[in-house]
């Protein structure tokens, strides 16, 4: 195993990334005191999927598969770590008996392609619930809305509901309730006074068409007052949302991120 010679304590200031997704598996890592958050790119955003605390490892996947990172570690507040090189791991293996090496490896394998199926279905299939949400934004998804509602998106408060519809025209009767978001026409194409709503429903976000003309596409489920439902549950991560055809350009994502204790 590694002597102390091999270690090195290493303090990390509250913010400050450990390790990139994509970088290369070069130590592992165990956590003697403060907290560090387990971070996957969802898009152009980071979604946090859990957080480690004192006496954890992390970073051992990638030394023992010699794959990069498929995770950013970042510290949650002033973190102190113990830091052990790949060579010094690794050559306790070579030393002692190298088939337990590739035991280890042939495990991890295996382990890390269940482990990605699961963050993946964390990020994308699991509903999410007001009780864990730690903040979403409303992204723009096409050049049309990046113009209306600017590249960095409009913050969804958590108290909500968020409600999205079409400006009114000069003239024309304003939306019974207040827009969180009022968009102008494009071309031929306008949108309901009020069009959709984000809102809590049984504990859960979810997305609520008002009964609008055209419908909303929802992570390809189409919700409407003349289809099924006019709900569709809002997954933790990332959701699209189109509204009206397919070839409608108010286009949007949502990404809800979770909070982790």
């Amino acid at each position: 195993m590694p002597t102390g010679n091999d270690m090195q304590e290493k303090m990390i200031v509250a913010g400050d990334v450990i390790y990139r997704e994509g970088d290369p598996g070069s130590a592992l890592y165990l956590v003697n005191s403060g907290k560090v958050e387990v971070l996957r790119a969802v898009g152009d955003r980071n979604v946090r999927l859990a957080v480690f605390g004192e006496g954890e490892i992390f970073g051992e996947m990638s030394v023992i598969r010699d794959q990069p990172h498929t995770t950013t570690m970042r510290a949650v507040d002033q973190t102190r770590l113990t830091v052990v090189p790949k060579d010094a791991f690794l050559k306790s293996f070579q030393d002692d008996n190298p088939f337990q090496y590739l035991l280890l490896r042939t495990l991890c394998n295996r382990l890390a392609k269940v482990d990605e199926q699961l963050i993946e279905q964390q990020i994308f299939s699991e509903a999410a619930r007001v009780s864990v949400v730690e903040q979403m934004v409303l992204l723009p998804e096409s050049p049309e809305m990046a113009i209306q509602i600017g590249e960095k998106g409009v913050p969804v408060e958590i108290l909500m509901p968020f409600r999205v519809g079409g400006k009114a025209e000069v003239g024309a009767a304003a939306a019974p309730v207040a827009n969180d978001i009022d968009l102008l026409p494009i071309g031929r194409k306008s949108l309901s006074p009020t069009h959709f709503a984000i809102e809590e429903r049984d504990g859960r976000v979810v997305l609520h068409d008002l009964g609008s003309k055209l419908g909303t596409l929802v992570n390809g489920q189409r919700v409407a007052h003349f289809e099924r439902s006019q709900y569709a549950d809002l997954m933790f991560g990332e959701n699209t949302i189109q509204i009206g055809g397919t070839n409608s350009p108010f286009c949007f994502r949502l990404i809800i991120e979770r909070t982790v204790h």
